[in-house]
């Protein structure tokens, strides 16, 4: 249990003005000055605190601090509680602080965990605060002497503390660093701020905005190559071969855990340079790409460790700059607002080259998850399984069926048909894969399906998406695993058009509720990016990567699948292919909502209009020969099909006053501005396609004012 309560006193604030727009800086170390930092009263005997010119970074001085035992220790503190420290805190949102360590002072080979924690400490009427802001600042043997800046948002903090009745309120920095070392040097600080911070994530203008090691040679060097955002960019070296960790953020330390919730995607821009790869020699084939895996947890449930996939492949043949985006809308449900920690940390993947990987990191953000989803299949019905099929003669009994029982988000139906306690309504499914293995079995093409009629316009959908998971008896090959599993798309022309692939781990910890999600980028994006005519199949491979057999998998696996669609999460690149049929919204700015080549000719041979999906554009959306209200699939749809008497009596009421005006006003287009927005069907009452003056005067026959029942004849109608 960590200590709470006021433990420091007497310490005075000196504060060091820096130069306008900079900073407001606690601590320069300058002159054998302390400014106002001790050791802290909780720090571990034989804690000690001197000055240094090693890790200067502001002056000609910086803070030595040698922590007197590993592992999680308080080690230094300063008390905010007057003028100057209170204006400091209150008017910014982060704090910094730059962190100096000198390798050979540090004994351990195999360590890496060495870093930092802030505390802010504090009482006041809105009673005690102990706020961990999490993990900053690391560092490991292998990035050498290395100076990095320690970064933390503390801005949510600040709504748990009154400024009017502070008692008192305290900064302690914590070390942190792994129990394997056995011998360890100092921490010199230097630079303590603080700053308005980021409003995004990351920037990077020659700082590490509070990302950390996490295995990465060489992670924080900074570059104008690459920069999206403002000047400079993040230079990040990673050594090459296979998945390796390489940086890591906080979002717990950040205070942004309710924007990580908030949000669906995390991207960055992410550049690579021809020159800076050296292809090995000896190598058939080469590529590099990233994934983001997100770690979070907390010391009930335990901790987890979520692959969202990996994105942005590239084959070194050209100078690339990309976005990287990856939906991680899948695991939220899983995370409480008030989770122990979140992070994200970047993985590097790479084959064929020797030496280091370089990337060129910018503009790193959290993001709504894009609209314009297309969805391929949900697996509602019987019907939908049925459009895939087994597509390898060397999986003899390999079968694809429906699973009503089982589905990605809580919608499983019961034997009866029915939905399950606490699940959703309607009830769904899955697509059940049952695959008889022998030891000596191929690997190859499990399941396929053609996606989209001929003649169908893919271009500007790069996004796929999909989850799966597996039965945790099925048999495990030699790494441990149930196999890799890979989705590939082919073209007409039977090119591999984009993969994405993770493990389905047998491990004895995974349940039958443990889904993987498929999240990639397509290649090719986004110079040039062709016409996709026609994506011909999409199939779903287990096995290894590039060719690795099952090894030794012999018996039944049985996985299901749910939830596979495609979209885009990039703005359009393209004007002529910007349309996402079927997503309701007018992606292409042409005024027309993209449901059915009925409606939009951009949307040519499309043929999934699965309802009514506009009830007021005098259109049959669906082709059943009913159009809008006179089909049933609009019987819901408020205020476009559901009449009140009069019709002005918009909130059903009995009356028409100034709400139902408002509501009114919120459907007003003016003269030959429609069609009508979705709800504002019943409005137009002279059925022109618009709601403007002429309806207006008909909504003020009916005027009555609150709690004056209105005149049902006013309208001159009785409704349908």
């Amino acid at each position: 249990m960590q200590k709470r309560g006021r433990w420091l006193a007497g310490l005075a604030l000196t504060l060091v003005w820096g130069s306008s727009g900079y900073a407001q800086v606690i601590g320069d170390w300058e002159n054998g000055s302390m400014d106002g930092w001790a050791v802290s009263g909780g720090a571990p005997a034989g804690t000690t605190v001197d000055f240094s010119t090693t890790g200067a970074t502001r002056g000609t001085s910086a803070l030595r601090v040698t922590a007197g035992a590993n592992n999680y220790h308080q080690v230094l503190a300063i008390s905010l509680n007057n003028p100057a420290g209170l204006d400091a805190f209150f008017g910014n949102n982060q704090f910094d602080v730059n962190v100096t360590r000198v390798a050979s002072e540090w004994v351990g080979a195999t360590s890496w965990w060495n870093g930092l924690h802030l505390i802010v400490n504090a009482s006041s009427d809105l009673g005690g605060v102990w706020q961990d802001l999490g993990w900053s600042g690391g560092w490991n043997n292998g990035n050498g002497t290395a100076t990095v800046t320690a970064s933390w948002d503390y801005s949510a903090v600040k709504e748990l503390i009154d400024r009017n009745t502070i008692a008192y309120l305290d900064l302690v920095i914590v070390t942190n660093f792994d129990t394997a070392f056995t011998a360890w040097g100092s921490h010199y600080l230097d630079d303590a701020h603080f700053t308005q911070g980021w409003p995004g994530i990351s920037d990077w203008e020659d700082r590490a905005d509070g990302w950390s090691s996490w295995g990465a040679t060489t992670p924080f060097t900074y570059s104008a190559t690459g920069a999206t955002l403002n000047t400079r960019s993040l230079k990040m070296q990673n050594a090459v071969g296979g998945w390796r960790n390489a940086i890591a953020y906080s979002v717990t330390g950040h205070g942004q855990v309710a924007q990580f919730l908030a949000s669906d995607i995390f991207a960055v821009d992410v550049t690579r340079l021809v020159a800076d790869w050296t292809p090995d020699p000896a190598a058939t084939s080469k590529g590099a790409s990233l994934m983001l895996v997100v770690n979070y947890g907390d010391s009930l449930s335990g901790r987890g460790w979520r692959m969202i996939g990996e994105t942005v492949s590239w084959d070194g043949t050209a100078d690339s700059t990309v976005t990287a985006a990856w939906d991680y809308a899948f695991l939220k449900a899983d995370i409480p607002t008030n989770t122990g920690w979140l992070e994200l940390v970047l993985v590097t993947n790479t084959w064929g080259y020797t030496g280091t990987a370089t990337y060129y990191l910018d503009n790193a953000r959290f993001a709504p998850g894009p609209a314009g989803r297309y969805t391929i299949n949900e697996f509602d019905t019987a019907e939908e399984a049925a459009q895939w099929h087994i597509n390898n003669d060397n999986l003899p009994g390999a079968t694809v069926e429906w699973d009503p029982t089982v589905d990605f988000d809580g919608g499983a139906c019961g034997p009866d048909g029915n939905p399950l306690p606490g699940g959703a309504n309607p009830c769904s499914g899955s697509l059940k894969v049952t695959v008889p293995w022998t030891p000596t079995g191929d690997d190859g093409v499990v399941i396929q399906r053609d996606m989209f009629p001929e003649g169908m316009d893919l271009t500007e959908y790069t996004v796929f998406e999909a989850t799966a998971k597996h039965d945790p008896s099925s048999p495990a090959y030699q790494w441990g695993g149930a196999g890799w599993s890979n989705w590939i798309f082919q073209s007409t022309g039977w090119s591999w058009d984009g993969i994405a692939h993770g493990n389905l781990n047998n491990t004895g910890d995974r349940s039958l509720n443990d889904w993987t999600s498929y999240d990639t980028v397509w290649n090719g994006l986004p110079n040039p990016v062709p016409p996709r005519d026609m994506v011909r199949a999409i199939v779903f491979q287990l096995g290894g990567v590039r060719d690795v057999q099952v090894n030794g998998a012999n018996g039944t696996t049985i996985f299901w699948i749910d939830n596979i669609r495609l979209g885009r999460d990039r703005s359009c690149q393209d004007p002529l292919h910007c349309v996402l049929c079927g997503d309701l919204t007018d992606t292409d700015g042409d005024g027309r909502t993209d449901i059915c080549q009925s409606e939009n000719p951009d949307c040519h041979g499309t043929i999934y209009c699965p309802m009514e999906t506009e009830c007021s554009n005098g259109l049959d959306d669906d082709g059943d020969g009913l159009i809008d209200c006179a089909d049933s699939d609009c019987a819901t749809t408020s205020h476009n099909c559901i009449y009140h008497d009069p019709f002005a009596d918009i909130d059903g009421d009995g009356d028409v006053d100034q709400l139902d005006f408002g509501k009114f006003q919120l459907c007003f287009t003016g003269d030959m501005q429609g069609p009508p927005a979705m709800g504002c069907g019943t409005l137009d009452r002279d059925n022109d396609a618009d709601v403007d003056a002429m309806d207006l005067a008909k909504f003020q026959d009916c005027f009555s004012g609150p709690m004056v029942p209105a005149d049902k004849a006013c309208d001159g109608v009785e409704p349908p």
